[in-house]
């Protein structure tokens, strides 16, 4: 078994480019391979999955991975399993599996929740095995935003929120069971957890969380309680965000970052706290939510403006993701556009 090191700092390869964990053939190996990263989170199963799954299923591709990577392989989790049907993606969240989830599967006898408990516990196996420091976990709530809301959720069910927030809590506390059991000392690097800085476009009373931050909340009350070895890592995606106009922007945002997390921190010992950046290869590459908000306000104009921000991120936190978008010219499977990123970040990266 491989292990790898998780020295400072540590650097993550996350993008929708990357195929799943039962496509990641030998091409995208050799791209890993030859990058600079020291891992890359790769979707365990796609997002919107609903098949029912076993350790044979992927027993094939944990071997091939453990023969033929240089690199460490996180399973990437989505929360987005538990997650009624929705507005956001139509297509995708109308299936008679999502359209049955009352907002969210927060019952025990919810056979979503049964499955999620299962992905999560397989992905931690195969962590495991492939001597990677631990998964990656996405609590974005793809099928449906609107599930964020307590109140919403609780109105779908039926019950009082209160109840609503305990049973969340509650699945949190199972999932670091479930992680003790399997890899004791694994790193759960979340692409965010609400815990403290504001999230963007979610409007709730004071002091009020996601729905997916009180699992989280869960889980690092159990591993306060219970004495954990695991870690939980903050992804920055909503604290941060993906863009900065300049450094001395990504300056401001990192000290009112740390300002918002100060007490959380404080609290929970298990929380460690990662950094994020969108890079693009040349400004008029970008496209989407690229060209809107900070994104399209950026002075950025090509890769080598941004490394003086990348080192920053490197020199603020133990973790940082790069996180390469869909809708950038940055693609890191494709030889020309990962090789000019990797030629330019070759004395950035650690």
């Amino acid at each position: 078994m491989k292990l790898y090191s998780t020295v400072l700092p540590y650097v993550l390869l996350v993008s929708f480019l990357t195929p799943t964990m039962a496509k990641f053939d030998r091409p995208a190996v050799e791209a890993i391979n030859a990058s600079p990263y020291a891992g890359v989170a790769v979707p365990f199963i796609d997002a919107y999955d609903t098949a029912q799954h076993s350790a044979a299923d992927f027993a094939a591709q944990t071997e091939f991975l453990q023969q033929s990577m240089q690199k460490a392989v996180w399973p990437w989790v989505f929360f987005n399993r538990i997650i009624g049907k929705g507005t956001n993606n139509k297509r995708q969240s109308n299936k008679p599996y999502f359209i049955a989830i009352k907002g969210m599967a927060i019952n025990e006898e919810d056979a979503p929740l049964q499955d999620f408990y299962t992905i999560w516990r397989l992905a931690l196996q195969t962590a495991r095995k492939l001597g990677a420091p631990g998964i990656f976990v996405d609590p974005e709530a793809y099928n449906n935003y609107q599930h964020y809301y307590l109140a919403n959720v609780a109105q779908q069910q039926g019950k009082p929120e209160d109840e609503v927030q305990k049973r969340l809590e509650a699945i949190g506390a199972k999932l670091i069971s479930i992680a003790r059991e399997e890899y004791p000392t694994a790193i759960l690097w979340f692409t965010f957890t609400g815990l403290a800085a504001p999230i963007q476009g979610f409007r709730e009373a004071p002091g009020r969380l996601t729905t997916s931050s009180y699992i989280i909340k869960g889980m690092l009350d159990a591993c306060k309680s219970s004495q954990a070895e695991i870690k939980i890592v903050s992804g920055g995606m909503t604290s941060l965000g993906y863009c900065y106009t300049s450094l001395p922007d990504m300056e401001k945002v990192i000290q009112q970052r740390a300002d918002y997390f100060k007490p959380v921190l404080a609290k929970y010992p298990h929380l460690h706290l990662a950094g994020t950046i969108a890079p693009w290869l040349h400004q008029d590459g970008k496209k989407g939510w690229l060209q809107q908000g900070k994104c399209r306000k950026s002075e950025l104009r090509d890769i080598e403006d941004f490394k003086p921000l990348i080192k920053k991120l490197l020199a603020t936190y133990q973790y940082v993701w790069i996180y390469a978008a869909v809708v950038s010219d940055y693609n890191p499977y494709k030889p020309e556009s990962a090789g000019y990123f990797h030629r330019a970040c070759d004395k950035v990266f650690p």
